[in-house]
This record gives C-alpha cells, structure tokens and sequence, in this order.
C-alpha cells in the first residue's frame, strides 16, 4: 500500500486511520499538512526544522511613578518590551517635569535583560507572555536530544515550526510539553 509516496508496511495496512488517510488521499490527491505529521509519526520518520532567523528582544522594567495628594511619589513596575529611543528621552523629560510639582504620571524604563526569538513574531508582548518559556523549553529539549520516541520528538518539531512560522497553534505547542494528553 502506499499513500502519497509514502510506503506503508503490512503491519500497519489494517490501521483505520491509515485507511481514512489512504481514501482521502485517492479523494482529494493531497493530505492536509496535519495528516502528513499524523502519517510521518506514524511511520517514524521524523520531521524537518524549517529554517528561522532570530530577533533580539530588549526587555525592561516600566516603572510607573504619580506623585499622591501629599506630593509624595508612588511606584508600581510592569514589563515593557523593545521600547523606543524616543520613548526612552520623552519619560525622562516627564520624569524631571514631576520633580518639580506638576500633576503628572511619569513612566521610566529601566534596561533588564534580552531574548532571542523568532523574526516571524509580530506581537512581541503577547509571544513574551505565553509562548517563550514554551518556546525554549522545546528548543532546549530538541538540542539535548530529550525526546524518547519519534512521535513525540515529531510533537516538538511541530510545535517549533508553529511558534516559528509566525502564528502559533497553542494546542500543538501544549502537546509537544505535554500539558495536553490525549
């Protein structure tokens, strides 16, 4: 039996899922792209890394100060991600405006550290707050060799391929760290 150019041993012949994927390759000539992974764990053959180019991301500490009815200055932080030079120079300004008695609120950003993540990411801030310690747990993962079997080595090259591709699919990144079990 084959499907697609993919070349399907007797053990597996009598599988339904790979009959439903036989007849709706002879239906439609073609596979969806999660019916090729299904297919390719299945079969063991582990999948590629599509090439990604990396950014470098500047995090800092947004330091929010408002002076309070006594003139006093209140402090609360917050991260901001890849601020501006510009933004940088204007809170300055408005930080050395609040010194001297004028009711505003003042921002200051305070350098942290910097990551390394995928050029595709558009939203920096949404990828940074739910999709980074993911992101390295499976890239960490990956260059230690972590994963026991195919299928599951399959499951993080997936999900690497789907933070990196720009639009990632939280199901798929879950399953590859094993939060969902199915």
């Amino acid at each position: 039996m084959k499907i697609l150019h993919y070349n399907i041993p007797e053990e597996l012949q009598d599988n339904s899922f790979i009959k439903s994927l036989q007849a709706h390759a002879l239906d439609y000539g073609t596979l969806t792209e999660n019916q090729i992974v299904a297919l390719k764990s299945i079969l063991g053959i582990e999948l590629t890394i599509n090439p990604y180019s990396l950014q470098t991301v500047k995090r800092y500490i947004q330091y929010f100060y408002r002076p309070d009815y006594h003139g006093d200055m209140l402090q609360d932080s917050n991260y901001a991600y890849n601020v501006s030079d510009k933004m940088l120079e204007h809170k300055i300004q408005d930080a050395h405006a609040a010194q001297y008695g004028s009711e505003v609120y003042v921002n200051e950003y305070k350098f942290v550290d910097s990551f390394d993540i995928p050029a595709s990411v558009t939203n920096v801030h949404y990828f940074m707050n739910i999709f980074y310690d993911d992101y390295k747990h499976i890239v960490d993962k990956l260059e230690r060799n972590g994963y026991r079997s195919t299928r599951n080595k399959n499951k993080g090259i997936n999900a690497l391929n789907s933070l990196t591709s720009g639009n990632p699919d939280e199901h798929i990144v879950n399953q590859a760290i094993f939060k969902v079990r199915y």
